[in-house]
C-alpha cells in the first residue's frame, strides 16, 4: 500500500457511499479501486473493501487490526453463507464481497472502514491458508445451503452483519 493516508481519502467517495447505504437500508460493503477511494492520487488496481457502518463510533468496533479469518454463519434468513470475520468477530462481511477485491494478489486485504463521524485504514495479512479457508467455508456453507434455520433466541448473531453489497467496478460515481 502506498504512504497515502485516512486525510487523503476523497470526502466525495465516502459521502457517496453513505448515501448508497441509507438506500440500502442495511450495513453494506462495496469493493473499490484505489483511483476511487483516493480519488485520483493514488493509480493501479489495487482495491479496498469498504465497510460503511454509519451509525457506529469506531470506538465500538475494538480490535479492528485483529486478523481476519473464515467462518461459515447464517443470514437474517437462516441460510448458511461463508463470511470473513473482523475485529475478533464482532464484524461478519460476506466471503463474496471480499473476494471481490483480489486479497490473494497482493497478499493483503485492505478496508476503508466508514463510521458515523470518521474513516479508518486497516490492512490485513491474506494468505495461501486463509484463500484455502475461505473456500473451505464456502463449500460447506453451499453443501448446506438445503438447510434453513432461522435465528431464535438461543441462535449467535454476529454484532454487525454485512451481507448486502456492491462491486464499484471502476466506475468512478457521480458526485454531483
Amino acid at each position: 500500500m502506498s504512504a497515502l493516508t485516512v486525510s487523503e481519502i476523497s470526502a466525495d467517495f465516502v459521502d457517496f457511499v453513505r448515501e448508497q447505504t441509507l438506500v440500502q437500508g442495511a450495513y453494506t460493503a462495496y469493493v473499490a479501486n484505489a483511483l476511487q477511494v483516493f480519488a485520483g492520487r493514488l493509480h493501479g488496481d489495487e482495491r479496498y473493501l469498504v465497510i460503511d457502518l454509519p451509525d457506529m463510533d469506531p470506538t465500538e468496533v475494538q480490535n479492528r487490526s485483529a486478523q481476519i479469518h473464515a467462518e461459515v454463519r447464517r443470514t437474517e434468513l437462516g441460510y448458511p453463507i461463508a463470511c470473513v470475520m473482523f475485529a475478533d468477530r464482532f464484524v461478519e462481511v460476506s466471503a463474496d464481497f471480499v473476494r471481490f477485491a483480489f486479497p490473494i494478489r497482493d497478499g493483503r486485504l485492505n478496508v476503508l472502514w466508514i463510521f458515523r463521524k470518521e474513516v479508518a485504514l486497516e490492512s490485513y495479512v491474506y494468505t495461501g491458508q486463509m484463500e484455502t479457508d475461505l473456500a473451505c467455508a464456502s463449500i460447506v456453507a453451499e453443501s448446506h445451503r438445503h438447510d434453513y434455520s432461522p435465528y431464535d433466541e438461543f441462535g449467535e448473531c454476529t454484532p454487525v452483519e454485512v451481507h448486502r453489497g456492491f462491486v464499484l467496478n471502476g466506475v468512478l460515481p457521480s458526485y454531483s
